[in-house]
């Protein structure tokens, strides 16, 4: 696949001895990787061609190493933003509505926001937010997500809140 810049890779190295594998090297373009129980993460912070050496030696001292290039890439994505909300078709002032915010990204979405007419509102860890309209008028929700590079995608959405005209119902 793809490896864009920012993004963290797990290398995990195979390796088998007669008499058993002492230690695990690995470099990125010469730089030295730190290798526990033979699995390594390495960050990719500018975008060209790499090259990725795997050594591994045995308690005698030989050793085998295998290389591989690796090219990284700038990732321009922007990530897909939607909104829903459980407030319906009317929207009356005084009621209280769940927003949903949802991104899908190429790499990954880090961090997911919502305001509405301006006000920053908390989102949960599923990414949903609650807010009161308190009067009636046009409020502008706006979405964002944001990935590892920065891209970030917005999605806006407009909703009408009207006021509550109607009487509350009663039976005896």
């Amino acid at each position: 696949g793809t490896l864009y810049v920012g993004q963290t890779v797990e290398f995990t190295l195979n390796a088998s001895d007669n008499v058993g594998v002492t230690e695990w090297l690995l470099t990125v373009d010469d730089q030295d990787v730190t290798v526990e129980d033979g699995k390594a993460t390495y960050v990719f912070t500018s975008e060209g061609n790499y090259t990725v050496v795997a050594t591994v030696r045995d308690a005698a001292g030989n050793e085998t190493s295998k290389s591989l290039t690796l090219q990284v890439v700038v990732d321009n994505v922007l990530p897909i933003v939607s909104v829903t909300h459980n407030g319906g078709s009317a929207i009356a002032a005084g009621k209280t509505v769940d927003f949903t915010v949802k991104a899908t990204d190429n790499v990954g979405v880090l961090k997911h926001f919502l305001t509405i007419n301006g006000e920053t509102i908390v989102l949960d860890s599923d990414n949903v937010g609650r807010f009161t309209f308190t009067q009636a008028g046009t409020y502008e929700v706006i979405a964002s997500a944001k990935d590892a590079m920065g891209n970030e995608g917005v999605k806006i959405i407009t909703i009408t809140v009207v006021e509550d005209t109607a009487a509350p119902s009663v039976t005896v």
